[in-house]
């Protein structure tokens, strides 16, 4: 993950962790696995195929840990783990004399591995039975008390390291949800689960959308009137109640510039609902009223809406945004800028698509730039049924 301030350091604390996590197990492999293969060689009567069975898997450490740099450090510990069972039960086969201390390391294994919740109870009963095994066996006390001191030492090797995985993992959890946050306040949910699976470069073309752009008349004066606080606090309310409202139609935000406020409908597989956007605007129009009941500067807001074909992605590595370009977003942006204050200005094509459910006003014919004399309309409200 390189894309965006507020996602890059995230994911960075989580890769460096990793990274840390993966470099200490690689440097444990092969260690314990000759340790492994040394005592498998001695309880196993110096099989002549033991040597063999060791070369193998020393390659096998060798070849996953540098084909596979992706791997989990819980996969990487599975495979430390794994070698070792599988040593063990060598030794067990291939030398009838074992002690039988050695028949208790596989379980061990995967029990400290895949029941974490109940390790500690699972090791206890292990090593219990572990050591009345060596008695029923009849195993030499000389022989019996050093092995139960070394099994119990596993054992809590074993211990530290499963409950050091598990920190490890809870961390990166964590790191992994708070960039996956941080992703989903940035972006819409299947665009930040692209980026996560790795895409570079996201680019759509949608053949029906609908663009509307709402923007706060007179803002600028309005700058200049108050203090910078009390500005930022009436833009947070006023928009932080227009992304309630486009949650709830099921529409998508896709940014705000100063106190201009844009939704589409249409994009990222989201079934196209123009009459939902048209529903937006009118609501919009009241939250503002609503805003305007209380001892507050009085806001205006101009809105456009176009509908029509679109190209939507993501351009840059640094803050980052998902952007909607193309003759439907210029000519909506054209219908905000060229419209009436407390007013939804829209196109002949909006108007067409949805003069059987809304009244429209007839604008007349205004020039717009790089488009010439165009037809519009204000939406007033949905028509009676």
């Amino acid at each position: 993950m390189t894309r965006g301030d507020g996602v890059e350091p995230a994911r960075s604390a989580t890769e460096e962790q990793r990274q840390r996590t993966l470099g200490l197990l690689k440097r444990t492999l092969p260690p314990i696995n000759v340790l492994s293969f040394a005592v498998v060689w001695w309880f196993g009567d110096q099989n002549p195929w033991l040597p063999g069975l060791g070369a193998l898997f020393l390659a096998h450490t060798y070849v996953v840990t540098r084909m596979r740099p992706e791997m989990a450090p819980m996969q990487m510990a599975q495979l430390l783990f794994v070698n070792v069972s599988i040593f063990f039960a060598a030794a067990v086969v291939a030398g009838p004399g074992a002690p039988g201390w050695l028949l208790f390391i596989p379980p061990l294994v995967p029990a400290t591995l895949l029941m974490p919740r109940h390790r500690y109870l699972i090791t206890l009963l292990i090593n219990v039975a572990c050591i009345a095994a060596n008695l029923l066996t009849k195993q030499p006390w000389a022989l019996l008390i050093p092995m139960a001191m070394a099994f119990v030492a596993f054992s809590l090797i074993m211990l530290r390291i499963t409950a050091f995985l598990q920190l490890q993992a809870a961390e990166i959890d964590r790191e992994r949800a708070r960039s996956d946050d941080l992703l989903s306040v940035v972006l819409p949910p299947s665009i930040g689960a692209r980026i996560k699976d790795g895409e570079s470069r996201i680019a759509e073309r949608f053949d029906e959308a609908s663009i509307l752009f709402a923007d706060i008349t007179g803002f600028t004066e309005l700058c200049e009137q108050m203090s910078p606080e009390d500005l930022v606090g009436i833009l947070d309310e006023v928009f932080t109640a227009f992304d309630a409202l486009v949650d709830e139609h099921g529409l998508e935000k896709i940014k705000t510039i100063g106190d201009a406020y844009m939704v589409a409908s249409g994009l990222n597989g989201a079934r196209h609902d123009l009459a939902a956007v048209a529903d937006l605007a009118l609501q919009l129009l009241h939250a503002i009223e609503r805003f305007n009941k209380n001892d507050r500067p009085q806001l205006a807001m101009r809105m456009g809406i176009h509908t029509g074909p679109v190209v939507a992605g993501i351009v840059g590595t640094r803050r980052f945004v998902y952007d909607v370009w193309g003759d439907t977003v210029n000519v909506a942006a054209r219908m905000e800028s060229h419209g009436v204050p407390n007013t939804v200005h829209v196109t002949t094509a909006v108007r067409n698509k949805l003069a059987h459910s809304y009244e429209f006003e007839p604008r007349g014919s205004i020039h717009v730039k790089g488009k010439g004399d165009m037809e519009t309309w204000l939406l007033r409200k949905r028509a009676a049924l």
